[in-house]
């Protein structure tokens, strides 16, 4: 039963008698503000399984700087960001590389590629000072800088099903599209504008 998020805390009390038997799953990903991370929160509250990450995972997973950080305590390695409100920096993790390249704007916290335009691929610093300029306008969102990493977008996920670790991972390589407003180089919201639902897609 899909149930929306609005109507999930009346949904679940009508459901009180039956929690033994159901089974709460979060099922958005990052239309607008993702609000998806309300639901392990509200069915821990209300004594129903949950399906995924808890609460807290689900909160940090939205918030790409603080994963990043987080990794980086751990001892991992990250990729040199910048997290910047509007045009002003506020923070900043790895050691920024010395010769400039290209380098890939993008929102800290939406999903769906909401906030990512063809030009989010920028060749300065003060290039990409404006792009995250426009996605605090637009989304209020802060915005990562990065340097841009030419090759596949992979998508890897993880579910504790027992035995050796790598067979628990699952990696997909997403396809890429030459006919793309990019020509392949990385996805942007027209392209996933299906499944965001975004009509603000032209740059």
């Amino acid at each position: 039963e899909f149930v929306a998020l609005g109507d999930l805390s009346r949904r679940l009390a009508e459901l009180e008698s039956e929690r033994d038997t159901t089974i709460v799953w979060a099922m958005t990903d990052g239309l607008r503000y993702y609000r998806g991370s309300t639901v392990p929160a509200l069915a821990r509250l209300q004594g129903f399984a949950r399906f995924g990450s808890p609460a807290s995972a689900a909160h940090l997973c939205q918030d790409k700087f603080a994963s990043l950080a987080l990794a980086s305590a751990a001892g991992l390695a990250v990729p040199a960001t910048r997290l910047l409100e509007g045009d002003v920096e506020i923070a900043a993790l790895g050691r920024w590389p010395e010769r400039a390249g290209p380098v890939f704007v993008k929102p800290n916290t939406l999903g769906a590629k909401i906030g990512i335009f063809a030009d989010s691929l920028c060749e300065t610093l003060g290039e990409a000072k404006e792009r995250a300029a426009r996605i605090w306008q637009r989304y209020r969102d802060r915005a990562l800088i990065q340097p841009f990493v030419a090759g596949d977008d992979v998508r890897v996920s993880f579910l504790d099903l027992g035995g050796p670790f790598p067979d628990q991972l699952g990696v997909e390589r997403i396809g890429k599209d030459p006919s793309s407003e990019t020509g392949g180089a990385f996805l942007t919201m027209k392209d996933n504008e299906t499944l965001s639902g975004a009509k603000d897609t032209t740059g």
